[in-house]
């Protein structure tokens, strides 16, 4: 059993013991948002993808951007690190935060924080080991270009790219464009709150078709691993 599992398993007998009560409505949101945790460091394999819906207005923006499933808003690839889970994750610049808008090696807990998102799901590629590291390969260089996060999501520009954008880009390029991800044009009736998160006007979306969210995971050589709904205060 993993020792992660085990420690869960753990808290959660210490807490039933010790009380001898029924569970108060934080520890029973912990418990539930520490087993999807669990989970999905339990199921992740190298060259995943993480998907993951955060809990904010602009999120809700990119995921109601998706033609056929609205459920996630960001997405990144898994890369196993001495047995560590990290992601690869392209956002855009936050001075809030310290960080900046290329493309960053993340640790898979911050990455899914329940703080910050509300639901979280693993899909997988049906590739061999050997392309999914050609994957992993292709952005490690687009890291080492120093990648910057596509403002105007221009797929035709490879110096900056968005989340989608970079992992299509690298499986296309590692396959040879065997495997490719369809493209797709934003609905004019959306175009407004993705302009507004840009923070600009002179996009003309109808030029630029873009890989939504959806169509990474929804086709023909992507699985569902598994996937969770964190719980909140406001469900109870």
């Amino acid at each position: 059993m993993k020792p992660t599992l085990i420690l869960l398993l753990l808290t959660i007998t210490t807490i039933i013991s010790c009380t001898n009560k029924p569970l108060s409505k934080q520890e029973t949101i912990v418990i539930n948002n520490n087993t999807i945790i669990a989970d999905v460091k339990k199921n992740v394999e190298n060259g995943d993808l993480i998907l993951r819906m955060g809990n904010d207005i602009m999120s809700e923006i990119l995921r109601d951007i998706s033609p056929k499933e609205r459920k996630y808003s960001h997405v990144g690839l898994i890369k196993i690190v001495d047995g560590v889970p990290m992601v690869y994750n392209i956002n855009p610049e936050s001075k809030k935060l310290l960080r900046d808008d290329t493309i960053r090696l993340e640790n898979l807990d911050s990455f899914i924080t329940p703080t910050k998102n509300m639901a979280v799901a693993v899909y997988r590629f049906s590739f061999d080991n050997t392309l999914k590291n050609a994957i992993l390969d292709t952005v490690l260089n687009y890291q080492h270009n120093k990648t910057r996060f596509d403002m105007q999501f221009n797929f035709a520009d490879d110096s900056a790219q968005y989340c989608s954008e970079l992992i299509t880009k690298s499986l296309e390029k590692a396959t040879a464009n065997k495997y490719t991800i369809a493209r797709y044009i934003i609905d004019s009736t959306k175009v407004i709150g993705v302009k507004k998160y840009l923070s600009s006007n002179n996009i003309d979306f109808k030029k630029y078709p873009v890989i939504t969210l959806d169509n990474m995971y929804l086709n023909a050589f992507t699985k569902k691993i598994m996937e969770g709904t964190y719980k909140t205060g406001r469900e109870y």
